[in-house]
């Protein structure tokens, strides 16, 4: 993978995190959904967390992350 194709990867997961978050934090997600949702964004903020203090690689990170999206159930 170039770093391109990483950047854009990297860039939709922060958007995508940054807009889950806004709707957690705003209560519009149902009583049942919410606690999964919350659940999962720890979970990527402690992703991010430790690739920022170098504990993680960026690419072990970005395989983490496909991991959590691929645990997200679309129905609910």
């Amino acid at each position: 993978m170039d770093r391109r194709t990483f950047g854009k990867q990297t860039l939709g997961s922060l958007l995508t995190f940054s807009l889950l978050e806004s709707i957690v934090t705003t209560d519009v997600l149902a009583d049942s959904v919410r606690p999964i949702a919350a659940r999962w964004l720890s979970d990527l903020n402690d992703l991010g967390r430790a690739v920022k203090g170098r504990k993680l690689e960026q690419v072990e990170w970005q395989k983490q992350v496909e991991k959590l999206f691929s645990e997200v159930e679309l129905k609910e």
